[in-house]
């Protein structure tokens, strides 16, 4: 087994900071999750409708940047 960059996230380069977007990426994996435990579907790719993401990102607004 090997582990690449000291077992953090090989995306974000040394000493990048991701900050709160982090926290925006998240919600939108466990959505994609519930999704796709949801119901069978066809193999290939899917992603979360648009109302989904507009949600997730507006509760991301709310909190970090306190926009109604």
């Amino acid at each position: 087994m090997y582990l690449l960059t000291e077992a953090n996230a090989v995306n974000f380069p040394q000493g990048v900071s991701v900050g709160a977007f982090i926290f925006l990426a998240q919600p939108e994996i466990l959505a994609a999750l519930g999704f796709l435990a949801a119901a069978r579907h066809e193999p290939g790719l899917h992603e979360l409708d648009a109302t989904e993401r507009s949600l997730i990102a507006a509760a991301w607004l709310r909190y970090f940047d306190g926009t109604p």
